[in-house]
């Protein structure tokens, strides 16, 4: 019974370990390409519509290169730093390149987003419910772990807890209602060892 009650625990854990690694993943995991490549091409059409190029300007008989020269022209910033007055000078570009060359930037951005060598996680969009799935599983499975660390203490065969594990579960509590009925549980047995309450 104890050898069974400890494989069991053994068991569970490596499935816990699993899954709290496949949230991990689905978390933290890198974009898959067809996102990035949308979300640059919104930002570069974003982009292009802060750079007004009033050309209707040039069709003036006065009109002449300084007027061409300010409509390319960006606003740079400059900071100080320190007692050395080191001068940092910021120019964004992003807003004339995509006004004059913006459908060209874009295919070469996204040229370089093809090229580049990764492993893609799911798209976020399928994250929130993959991630819901996934930590209700994670719950079944401390569920069951915590059942049989109980029926381990029962009968006087100690199975420490781990340190990651769900103080919630550990105390049969669920603030939202929705975790997996895993079976009878022996709350007390999880706080009093049998063995210790005599």
């Amino acid at each position: 019974m104890s050898k069974t009650l400890i494989d069991g625990v053994s068991a569970i854990r490596a499935e816990i370990d699993s899954v709290a690694a496949e949230i991990e993943w689905v978390q933290d995991s890198m974009l898959p390409p067809d996102e990035i490549k949308a979300g640059v091409t919104a930002s570069c059409k974003a982009l292009g519509q802060t750079h007004d190029l009033p050309l209707a300007r040039l069709a003036n008989p006065d009109a002449g290169m300084r007027d061409l020269i300010e409509m390319l022209t960006v606003q740079g910033a400059t900071q100080v730093f320190g007692e050395g007055r080191h001068i940092s000078v910021s120019v964004p570009l992003g807003g004339v390149l995509m006004a004059l060359l913006g459908d060209e930037v874009v295919k070469k951005l996204h040229k370089k987003i093809d090229e580049l060598d990764y492993v893609p996680g799911p798209p976020s969009r399928e994250r929130p419910e993959a991630l819901k799935k996934l930590r209700c599983a994670l719950r079944a499975l401390e569920v069951r772990e915590e059942v049989m660390i109980c029926q381990a203490e029962e009968i006087g065969l100690l199975i420490p807890r781990r340190a990651e594990a769900d103080p919630s579960v550990i105390l049969g509590y669920d603030p939202n209602g929705q975790s997996p009925d895993i079976g009878p549980r022996r709350a007390t047995a999880a706080v009093v060892p049998k063995a210790a309450s005599s």
